[in-house]
């Protein structure tokens, strides 16, 4: 196809579902999307009528499932962005083994297959996140000329009074009764350009409240919230959701043999890391070479050599954080190769992903 796409017929396709309030932010995206790149418009055009049935399937269950069409389409947008791949969508028939989301193909590189897979926001970081919300407007309710921010700064054993997947949290008055306490304290210890951190804790984790005592504010403006961002509490346990989703993907049929294949996933919670990887497949591998065919049985393979046999078809696996914040750097991406893939990754190609 010609770089001079049909506009208009592109448009029409995405203008379709705009009346859909449960798609009208997704095809926003996607034109823009559009309008940004010819080859990914020529994508639109050829894959329409496949995309207007996924969109409009997934509108039918719930949000989070037009959002994970969305990075799919998102991924093949990237890759027609760089110039060098041309990307097709599900191009194998879907009933025969080895249908991935994506088969890139280039004159420079030998084809290749993509499954996206999107980890979605935990019900537990929406809760903290809620609760932190209410907590910093409670405090940010009373007077005195400090400042503060929070943080975790631990995660505990799951014995505390109260769970942070509960919302509204019974632990909300306790807390911010502890920190106004700590406020009322420092607005009369505090020296001018004084900083303090204290520990706060009735939850499953320890938040540190740091006061500043701010100069020439005055004492009876609303306490300030100095806008670092806190972290999530972080369990040590993240990496168990990437280990589940290659046990998922080994057993499916979405990887095609004979090719290098990536899975790509997606980050939009901010409770996992990339490199949570790296530790993920050691310890699986290790479970492998150990014979725990009972944990591998409960992942649907047959045994333990069954999951050795099915991992060298996995070339890689891209992490990449939220993509569709266009107009912010997003650093690169992690990559982790598998050593002994069938089919391993060219060394030129491993960096064009890491920077896609």
């Amino acid at each position: 196809m010609s770089a001079k796409h049909n506009v208009k017929s592109a448009k029409e396709i995405l203008s379709s579902l705009m009346s859909d309030e449960r798609l009208s932010s997704a095809c926003h995206t996607l034109l823009r999307w559009f309008n940004a790149n010819s080859p990914f418009a020529d994508f639109v055009e050829k894959y329409g009528s496949k995309i207007c049935a996924k969109l409009k399937n997934a509108a039918r269950e719930n949000d989070e499932k037009v959002r994970d069409v969305l990075v799919e389409l998102e991924s093949a947008y990237r890759f027609a962005k760089t110039g060098v791949f041309l990307p097709e969508y599900e191009p194998y028939a879907p009933e025969k083994t080895g249908n991935p989301d994506i088969v890139c193909r280039s004159k420079e590189y030998p084809p290749f297959s993509v499954e996206v897979k999107r980890i979605r926001e935990i019900k537990e970081s929406v809760h903290f996140r809620e609760f932190m919300d209410a907590l910093i407007d409670q405090l940010r309710q009373t007077r005195s000329s400090l400042g503060f921010c929070i943080n975790t700064i631990d995660v505990g054993d799951g014995e505390a009074p109260h769970d942070l997947s509960q919302y509204p949290n019974p632990a909300l008055p306790s807390v911010a009764d502890q920190c106004l306490a700590l406020i009322d304290k420092y607005e009369r210890e505090l020296p001018s350009g004084g900083e303090v951190t204290c520990s706060v804790r009735d939850l499953t984790c320890t938040l540190a409240i740091t006061l500043q005592k701010i100069p020439d504010k005055p004492s009876d403006s609303p306490t300030a919230w100095l806008g670092r961002a806190y972290a999530l509490p972080y369990t040590g346990k993240e990496w168990r959701k990437f280990s589940d989703i290659v046990l998922s993907l080994l057993h499916s049929r979405q990887i095609r043999t004979g090719m290098i294949s990536i899975l790509m996933i997606v980050l939009d919670s901010e409770a996992y890391e990339p490199e949570d990887v790296s530790e993920a497949i050691p310890k699986v591998w290790a479970r492998a070479q150990c014979g725990d065919d009972d944990f591998f049985r409960g992942k649907r393979f047959e045994d333990a050599q069954a999951f050795l046999q099915k991992l060298p078809l996995l070339s890689g696996i891209l992490i990449v954080g939220r993509w569709d914040q266009l107009n912010q750097p997003t650093g690169r991406n992690y990559l982790w190769q598998n050593p002994g893939a069938a089919m391993c990754l060219p060394q030129e190609l491993g960096c064009l992903l890491q920077e896609l």
